[in-house]
């Protein structure tokens, strides 16, 4: 079961995005690649835009965590504690990427640090949100949960490749 815009409208209470928001919203986030345009839509108002200034900790590692985050304008540093508690920088997000999947696939504590730097605009989606999309719809579901293993493959590689490189 998929969604179809004229028998499963957007949910009561949202703002409709218009068309071509949709169609930029889907070509610019990773996550959105394989969704139809209404999917889209639903994705992106199901979340909560939140903004933060230069330096603002959006979440802070060991901690609750928010949801996934979709970096909607500006970027972020993610950094972890070392052995010794000193805080590394581990990579930078810029927009159109995303952080904080692992609160909403297992693990709603935060496994890093991300600081806001400059003025930063995130979308957020919660994991509950998060679930009740997968429970809606496999079809949907297994699309979004592609993408997101792509994502995720593709930070592990590049990760294995910087520490080769170290």
């Amino acid at each position: 079961m998929s969604f179809d815009p004229d028998s499963d409208p957007i949910p009561h209470g949202l703002t409709q995005l218009s068309i071509p928001t949709v169609h930029a919203f889907q070509n610019r986030v990773s996550l959105f690649k394989y969704l139809s345009p209404v999917e889209c839509r639903v994705m992106a108002e199901l979340t909560e835009r939140r903004s933060y200034a230069d330096g603002e900790v959006i979440q802070r590692e060991g901690e609750p965590a928010s949801g996934l985050h979709i970096v909607d304008k500006g970027e972020v540093e993610v950094s972890q504690r070392d052995f010794m508690g000193r805080d590394k920088l581990v990579t930078t997000i810029i927009a159109q990427e995303h952080f904080g999947e692992t609160s909403i696939l297992s693990n709603p504590i935060a496994t890093a640090t991300v600081t806001a730097r400059g003025p930063v605009e995130v979308l957020v989606m919660s994991q509950t949100v998060f679930t009740n999309l997968l429970h809606r719809s496999e079809s949907f579901g297994v699309r979004l949960l592609r993408a997101l293993c792509e994502d995720l493959s593709n930070r592990l590689r590049e990760a294995r490749e910087q520490l080769v490189r170290s």
